[in-house]
């Protein structure tokens, strides 16, 4: 019975496990990391996930119905919602500073043509969970224009170099 537990514990911590690769939030659309800076020195990771404007849009109505939010209202906001979607950039890094989402830049490209450059946003980051633990932080990007189901996105950090990750469905 023991034995169970152990191996029971030892599959849900592996499952609970971060890697340094992008990730699907169960949408359909594939992230695939094909160019990794120079951070496998246990330096940190850069993750992104993939929101379709259509993922945006319905839960940015679920959100506003629960607020009750005039149908007139939520018509009106969505409007101003970014048609490409949006890809949150998950940092993990040694540092604060290196953390920091204000030096990072990205980039947004579809058959080798530059769609949008983004700079990062000035957010500092959480604190380690522990003494050894990485600063952690967020940057939402919002694509403005539809893309279609398939483009390439540029991570740009100036300590540990570019990383690409290709977006498909």
């Amino acid at each position: 019975m023991q034995t169970f537990f152990l191996v029971l514990s030892l599959i849900l911590a592996a499952g609970c496990v971060s890697t340094p690769t992008a990730t699907n939030i169960g949408n359909g659309f594939n992230i695939i990391q094909q160019k990794s800076s120079k951070m496998e020195d246990g330096h940190g990771a850069t993750r992104i996930e993939y929101k379709p404007y259509e993922l945006v849009i319905e839960q940015f109505k679920q959100r506003e119905k629960l607020k009750m939010t005039p149908e007139g209202k939520i018509t009106e906001k969505i409007k101003s919602i970014g048609k490409g979607g949006y890809v949150l950039v998950h940092i993990d890094r040694l540092t604060i500073g290196a953390a920091n989402t204000k030096i990072f830049n990205y980039v947004v490209s579809k058959d080798s043509k530059v769609l949008q450059r983004i700079k990062g946003k000035h957010r500092l980051p959480r604190p380690p969970k522990n003494r050894r633990g990485f600063w952690t932080n967020i940057d939402v990007i919002e694509i403005k224009n539809s893309i279609g189901n398939d483009f390439n996105f540029y991570v740009i950090d100036p300590v540990y170099g570019r990383e690409e990750f290709r977006v498909s469905k």
